[in-house]
C-alpha cells in the first residue's frame, strides 16, 4: 500500500529523529505530534481499504472502538472518583484542624 500519508509519516520520522540528534527538543516534540496525527490517518486509510475489500471487518472494528471507549471511561471514572477522595480527605483534614483550633 502506498499513500502519501505513509511517506509523510516516514519523513516525519526522520526529522523527529534528527532534531534529537541535534538537541532541538521543541522540534523534535512537534514532529512527533505531527507523526502521531499521520500515523493515525495511516491507520484510518487501512481500516477504509480493509472494510471496502471485506464489509465484515466493520463489525471487527465496531469491536475494538467499543473496547477502547470502555477503557477510556473506565480510566475517567476512576480519575473522578480519586478527585473526590481528595476533596473529602482535604475536607476532613481541614475540618479536623478547625476543631483543633476550637479546642
Amino acid at each position: 500500500m502506498s499513500s502519501p500519508s505513509i511517506a509523510r509519516a516516514i519523513d516525519l520520522a526522520k526529522r523527529a529523529e534528527h532534531c534529537r540528534q541535534t538537541g532541538q527538543p521543541r522540534m523534535t516534540a512537534l514532529y512527533e505530534k505531527n507523526l502521531r496525527q499521520t500515523l493515525h490517518q495511516v491507520k484510518q486509510e487501512i481500516r477504509t481499504a480493509r472494510i471496502q475489500a471485506n464489509p465484515f471487518r466493520a463489525f471487527q472494528y465496531l469491536g475494538e472502538d467499543l473496547a477502547d471507549a470502555g477503557g477510556l471511561i473506565w480510566d475517567a471514572v476512576l480519575a473522578a472518583v480519586n478527585e473526590i477522595f481528595g476533596a473529602v480527605a482535604t475536607a476532613q483534614n481541614i475540618r479536623q484542624s478547625d476543631v483543633a483550633k476550637v479546642a
